[in-house]
């Protein structure tokens, strides 16, 4: 099962691809989840770094996902 994930640095930045690819996967693959889903919580955990490590600003945070 292969796919490509092309983001921004802002969710790179605080995770590295090993663990977006895992997290993703995860997400994809299993029965009760889904891709958005697991995107989401990515940008949603992304966007909570950003907030406790820099006063008044966050980095844009977008993720793309296809399987291939």
């Amino acid at each position: 099962k292969v796919f490509m994930v092309a983001a921004t640095d802002g969710l790179f930045v605080l995770f590295n691809p090993s663990v977006v690819s895992d997290h993703l996967a995860r997400a994809m693959y299993q029965e009760k989840s889904s891709l958005l889903c697991g995107c989401e919580q990515l940008i949603s955990l992304a966007s909570l770094k950003w907030k406790a490590t820099q006063l008044q600003y966050r980095d844009d945070i977008s993720i793309a996902v296809t399987k291939l």
